[in-house]
Parts: C-alpha cells; sequence; structure tokens
C-alpha cells in the first residue's frame, strides 16, 4: 500500500512505474533512498545501496510495487545528487543504465 504523499509521485501507465522526483532536494543517496522508499514499496529492510537496489529493479522480489509493473521509470533534476561530476549520482546512474526493466531520466535545466 501507498500512502498519499507516495501517490502523488508515482504515475501507472500502462507497464511502467513512474516515480518522478524532479524538483525535490536530493543532495545524496540517503537523499534517494527516503524518496522512492514510499512510491517504489521499499520494505523497511531494503539495504539502501546499490547492490540491494540491482536486485530490486533488476533481480526482482524485494519489492511489490515495482515486481508488479514491467519496467520502473525514475525521474529527476540535472541538480545535487544527479549533478554532473558527481561520482555517487554516476554510480547510481550506472546501476540504472546495466538494468533492463529499469531507468534513469534526468532532466538537465538551461
Amino acid at each position: 500500500m501507498r500512502d498519499d504523499d507516495a501517490d502523488d509521485l508515482t504515475d501507472d501507465l500502462s507497464d511502467d512505474l513512474t516515480v518522478d522526483l524532479r524538483g525535490m532536494p536530493l543532495d545524496s543517496l540517503d537523499d534517494f533512498w527516503d524518496a522512492v522508499a514510499g512510491p517504489c514499496g521499499l520494505p523497511e529492510w531494503f539495504g539502501r545501496n546499490l547492490d540491494a537496489w540491482w536486485d530490486t529493479i533488476e533481480t526482482r522480489g524485494v519489492s511489490e510495487v515495482i515486481d508488479a509493473h514491467e519496467t520502473l521509470v525514475v525521474r529527476a533534476d540535472a541538480a545535487g545528487l544527479f549533478a554532473p561530476g558527481r561520482p555517487e549520482g554516476a554510480r547510481l546512474a550506472s546501476v540504472f543504465a546495466d538494468a533492463s526493466r529499469a531507468r534513469l531520466e534526468v532532466e538537465r535545466h538551461g
């Protein structure tokens, strides 16, 4: 089950689960985990690391919410964690790039 805040961040279109994080302050991986936990239905025992995220988005079996959709789409701004030159953001983006059932869409402004 998702709460009202989680519903505001998601948009179910066909077989995609879209989590829109644009406009949210994401300065660290912890901020990212906090932001996706509700809309993605991450359990309390979720590992909050890139290996756990890979298992969640690619291997599946961690989140019933993600598992119910063919593809997870996360939208974020090219700022903070996803600003150019941020190693944590680049590592997270590479996990998405390697996944076949999830993608990261980073919006660049200006």
